[in-house]
């Protein structure tokens, strides 16, 4: 073991960490990181997350081992990326911790923990570097330069022995003379592992040459590379098959590396020999399935390759200030510039302006603090004048003091990772709405049944939020004995590892849903399943509907209508199913049919318009329902109501048809009697004049049944009374319509009913109708149906009108007559007395009287002559009037004119003490009315103010006109009219209840009335007894 202490000398652990490590990004794709690996000649790269311009996390590794690992399980290389395969970083060590170690305990740590590398990280876990056994074994052939460095190199290589003599690799030192004799170098020292490994003790192989571990099937090609490299002082990489002691074979692979003296002379060669034996038996029995691959790696290798080739990276150099001094080829084609027109800071000039303030801040920082560069920016590229994204990394070279000497730096186009990674957003999102918006009810559980995600379907039916079941148990959710089938279902799929379809009852609000379940596995990189996801469909309508169709396939079968399905895709429409009541129907079993055509039931009997009309239906994939003669198999008829309905698949196309049988023969032959009956019935019917109705017992009594006959008797048809139910209540006379309803309701006590009254005829009239009902009732005396008829008694009506006009217009001739006798008596009396008793004067006494006194007396005789003749006039102006025969001729006349004169004449005829007050404000009003007619109306009103007024009162007397109407106003200050009387005024023969003895024959104001009537004028009064009255007359100026 001296021997070894004295060979050996231990460099610095710095020696051992390879500071520029082989980086890529998590989200490498697999074949980009395999292809890099290639591009290198590394056996690993490292994966790391970059925080900053200069900041890298360690997450994992991959290496070549992992590369056949995954050859082996047929990894598809094409759709990972490098974070699905890699393998998570677990152990790493802090630079200040490996600062106070030394490289044997580096080697060891390897060993101990079996790692292929170990991260060199700093206080805040960012990358420093690595260490490997390669780094190891490469820093051994580093010596120390002094004395005092040569003291801590022997507690090194004290260290170091150990390490060797405990290491799981075989190690061998031997010489290095002798490479070129027939024996070879000598072995001087073997450890532990070697025995182990080879069988050799460390005593039998001492002094031997390595070549008794070699033999028949030892490579000699690799035995050449090894002494080749070694002849030229350089380490060596091989795997070689060695032998066991015993004879067996084992594969190793071999590391050897020079080692050389303070004066640079190799004098030994260190190997490190590790047990590869089941590593290549892995091989050895992937190389059939590789063989077959041998193609798709071809393939993928010349993919490796072309990428490798095809990566588009810009090299630049600057100086340490960041004066660019070099750009390579790729640039100058970028920019279309020339080295010359790029050096120094013209590089500015494409950067885009929203990017360069970033550029070069970041830039001058990594100057300043000599921190590497990374940054990404916006690169124009001239020959398309874009800008595109780039990735700057750019690290210092420094020499032995730390200075800066140059920049080294690279920019990658990252433009279509850029825009890729948009695209991946917006797909992301987009498979993130689906997700929120899909129907089906989505959710993840993991192994252990707790939810990792659903979907807003998902709360949205069993109202949990996204939060509140995220990591807990389906258990704290359903009922045990539900989730217990979940769970079931879940573990069905995890042991399989393949997908499933279940139904499962899940509980909601408004009861039990069944649920169609799909479940498949969602897998790790290893393809070990890691969760489940379910898509549920809520089918609980579809299984109620299948029910519905079973409970319906039942019906079918039991059903007493013959049933019977068409092939409607092959000629003649084959029978495929028919029920077991088309036997019953037809006589032939469903057997006899199953294939025939579905016209045989018609036999010869083929000339009917039904089947004409039923082939079109079937031409135009139509229903259909027609009534044949169709024949059973005994050959007897039978009537068969037919309805087809055709049947469509899901292109629209029809492919059945379904036929259901109804034997009418027997509602045919009564349909027969019945028609007899009612064509009987019609005749009776439309021979009475009495119109038949029937109609319900309840509600509006709507009509059910009119005979034709009513369009002749009130002019509407049938049909309106049927289908209108208040057609016939809203036609009732307004004032008869309570007594026909009160009529109505006895019926039910008296159970039938007699009513007479007016309904509405359709030409606008109403007509006198005589209904007679009778109310039927059932066995147990519940009402059915009214029956009833009606007939228009409006002649008999009219005749009855007519009859009691005519008696009572022979009631008012009596009473006027009676009336008229005692005004005529009243009135006559007192002017015949006058004319008898001045008559008797002037006959025995006329000798004796002046002349004065004999014309006063004759005088007398003529005024009550005069006012008999006025009152006589007046009766026969009231019998024109009452018949109708008083003649209206109206003329052309000056009205204020008129008024004048007859004031003059009324003043001149009537002896009197009052004054008349006319008042007109127009000098002439041109008018056409009735000269005569007029008189009577005016005359009539002021000799009854002068009558009724006190003497020396004023009666005012006034004319207005508005617009094409005159305003006659004739106010007194008389004795007024009693409110009571008022009603009655213009009745002829009425007198005031207060006239006393005041003579009259209470016919003016009706001839009056009768006069402006003619005018088509009105009258109005307004009169207060004690006060006076006042008439107003308005009459059109033009009355032609």
């Amino acid at each position: 073991m001296h021997a070894l202490t004295q060979l050996m000398s231990l460099p610095s652990v710095d020696t051992v960490i390879d500071f520029s490590p082989l980086t890529v990004t998590p989200d490498m794709s697999l074949l980009d990181a395999v292809a890099l690996m290639h591009q290198q000649q590394a056996s690993y790269v490292l994966v790391v997350e970059n925080l900053l311009a200069d900041k890298m996390r360690v997450l994992g590794w991959f290496t070549d081992q992992d590369v056949i690992r995954l050859v082996c399980c047929k990894f598809d290389f094409q759709a990972a990326t490098i974070s699905q395969v890699m393998t998570f970083t677990a152990i790493s060590l802090k630079y200040s911790q490996v600062q106070v170690t030394n490289i044997t305990f580096l080697l060891s740590f390897l060993q101990q923990y079996q790692l292929p590398l170990l991260p060199i990280v700093d206080e805040e876990s960012q990358l420093v570097g690595i260490v490997t056994f390669k780094t190891i074994y490469q820093a051994l052939q580093i010596t120390p330069s002094s004395p005092c460095q040569l003291v801590d190199t022997i507690e090194q290589l004290r260290l170091f022995e150990s390490a060797v003599v405990n290491a799981n690799d075989a190690i061998i030192i031997t010489t290095a003379d002798a490479l070129d004799e027939p024996f070879g170098p000598q072995i001087v020292y073997v450890n532990e592992a070697f025995t182990r490994i080879s069988g050799w003790s460390s005593a039998e192989v001492i002094g031997k040459t390595p070549r008794i571990l070699q033999g028949e099937f030892s490579d000699r090609t690799q035995l050449d590379r090894i002494r080749t490299a070694l002849q030229n002082g350089l380490p060596i990489r091989a795997e070689l098959i060695n032998y066991h002691k015993n004879g067996s074979t084992y594969w190793v692979e071999i590391n050897i590396v020079p080692i050389a003296d303070v004066q640079g002379k190799i004098t030994h060669f260190v190997s490190v020999q590790r047990d590869i034996t089941e590593q290549k038996q892995e091989n050895i029995e992937l190389e059939t399935r590789v063989e077959e691959r041998t193609q798709a790696l071809q393939k993928s290798e010349e993919r490796f390759r072309f990428l490798a080739e095809s990566i588009p990276q810009q090299v630049w150099i600057a100086q340490p200030d960041g004066y660019v001094e070099y750009i390579n080829q790729r640039i100058q084609n970028y920019l279309c510039c020339t080295q010359e027109e790029m050096l120094g800071w013209k590089w500015q000039n494409w950067v885009h302006p929203e990017d360069l303030s970033k550029c070069l801040d970041a830039w001058q920082n990594s100057i300043v603090t000599g921190e590497p560069l990374e940054l990404e920016f916006r690169w124009y590229r001239v020959t398309d004048r874009t800008y595109r994204w780039h990735l700057a990394r750019a690290v210092p070279q420094r020499d032995q003091d730390g200075t800066i000497l140059n920049w080294f730096g690279t920019n990658t186009d990252i433009h279509d990772l850029k825009v890729a990674e948009a695209a991946l957003r917006q797909t992301q999102a987009e498979l993130q709405a689906i997700l929120d918006n899909s129907p089906a009810i989505i959710y993840v559980v993991d192994t252990q049944n707790r939810f990792l995600l659903v979907n807003s379907q998902y709360e949205k039916v069993f109202k949990f939020s996204k939060q509140q079941v995220k990591g807990k148990s389906i258990y704290k959710f359903f009922l045990h004995h539900i989730a217990d089938e979940f769970a079931k279902n879940n573990h069905n799929v995890l042991t399989t590892g393949r997908p499933i379809e279940a139904e499962e009852i899940v509980p909601q609000d408004d009861g039990l849903h069944t649920y169609l379940s799909v479940k498949f596995p969602l897998k790790d990189a290893n393809g070990v399943p890691r969760a489940i996801c379910g898509i549920s469909t809520d089918i609980t309508d579809r299984k109620r509907t299948e029910a519905n169709l079973r409970l319906r396939d039942r019906a079918i079968a039991a059903s007493s209508n013959g049933i019977v399905i068409c092939d409607a895709r092959l000629p003649n429409l084959p029978i495929i199913y028919a029920n077991p009541a088309f036997k019953h129907i037809t006589g032939y079993s469903p057997e006899e049919v199953i294939g025939r055509s579905c016209r045989f039931l018609q036999g010869n009997d083929t000339n009917q318009p039904e089947i004409q009309e039923l082939k079109n239906a079937i031409q135009q994939a139509k229903n259909c329902t027609v009534v044949l003669r169709n024949y059973r198999q005994d050959g007897s008829l039978f009537w068969n109501e037919l309805s087809i309905s055709p049947v469509f698949d899901v292109n629209g196309n029809c492919t059945h048809y379904v036929g259901i049988q109804n034997d009418i023969t027997e509602r045919k032959q009564s349909e027969m009697a019945l028609m007899v009956s009612q064509r009987r019935q019609q005749y009776l019917l439309s021979a009475t004049p009495a119109v038949i109705y029937t109609c319900k017992p309840y509600e509006d009594y709507d009509i059910t049944f009119m005979s034709e006959n009513v369009t002749a008797m009130l002019g509407y048809e049938a049909e309106e009374f049927i289908e209108n139910s208040k057609f016939w209540c809203d036609r009732i006379h307004p004032e008869d319509k309570s007594h026909v309803f009160t009529e109505a309701a006895n019926l039910f006590e008296q159970g039938e009913c007699i009513c007479e009254y007016r309904f509405l005829h359709k030409n606008g009239n109403y007509i006198w109708v005589y209904d007679q009902s009778k109310l039927v009732r059932d066995d147990t005396g519940k009402p059915l149906e009214i029956v009833g008829y009606w007939s228009d008694i409006s002649k008999r009506k009219q005749l009855e009108e007519e009859l009691r006009t005519a008696l009572e217009t022979e009631k008012e001739l009596n009473e006027l007559k009676s009336r008229f006798v005692t005004v005529i008596s009243h009135e006559f009396r007192t002017p015949l007395s006058t004319i008898l008793s001045s008559s008797e004067l002037v006959e025995h006494y006329h000798h004796k009287w002046t002349e004065e006194k004999l014309l006063s007396h004759i005088h007398r005789i003529q005024h009550s002559v005069k006012h008999m003749t006025e009152m006589l006039n007046d009766v026969l102006v009231i019998g024109k009037a009452e018949v109708g025969r008083i003649d209206f001729k109206p003329t052309l006349l000056d009205l204020v004119e008129y008024c004048r004169d007859l004031l003059q004449e009324l003043q001149q005829d009537v002896n009197t003490e009052h004054a008349i007050a006319f008042d007109c404000e127009y000098e002439s009003i041109s008018c056409h009315m009735d000269q005569k007619l007029l008189g009577h109306i005016l005359r009539n009103l002021l000799t009854n103010a002068i009558k009724y007024s006190p003497n020396n009162s004023i009666i005012t007397f006034t004319i207005t006109y508005q617009e094409d109407r005159v305003v006659f106003e004739i106010k007194d200050q008389g004795i007024g009219i009693p409110q009571e009387d008022l009603p009655h005024l213009f009745e002829s023969f009425h007198r005031a209840a207060n006239v006393g003895n005041i003579p009259g024959t209470g016919l003016g104001l009706t001839i009056v009335k009768k006069c402006i009537d003619l005018h088509q004028g009105e009258i109005f009064v307004n009169s207060e007894v004690g006060v006076g009255t006042t008439f107003t007359v308005t009459l059109p100026l033009q009355n032609c």
